[in-house]
C-alpha cells in the first residue's frame, strides 16, 4: 500500500524496529491519522500475512514492510 503524507521526518516520532533496521529509527509522518499506527501494529501481528506500506512525501519515502514493529509511545533514550 502506498500512502501519501504531507511530510516525512526522521529523528522524532514513532519508533521503528525490525529486520533491516540496525537498532531503532524514528519517523514522523504528518497527515497520517493516529489510527493508522494501531492498524499497522495489527498488520504486523498477522505476519507472514498482511501488507507492506510505503509512506511518501514529495521526494521522500519510507518503506515499512509487515515485519516492522512500531512503538506508539515515546521511545526509550539510547545510552
Amino acid at each position: 500500500m502506498i500512502i501519501q503524507t504531507r511530510r516525512l521526518a526522521n529523528g522524532s516520532g514513532r519508533s521503528l524496529t525490525g529486520p533491516g533496521i540496525e537498532r531503532e529509527t524514528l519517523i514522523e509522518a504528518h497527515g497520517v491519522p493516529p489510527a493508522f499506527w494501531d492498524a499497522f501494529r495489527r498488520n504486523h501481528a498477522l505476519f507472514p500475512r498482511g501488507i507492506d506500506v510505503i509512506l511518501t512525501a514529495g521526494d521522500r519515502l519510507a518503506a515499512l514492510p509487515r515485519t516492522t514493529r512500531v512503538s506508539t509511545g515515546t521511545p526509550p533514550l539510547m545510552a
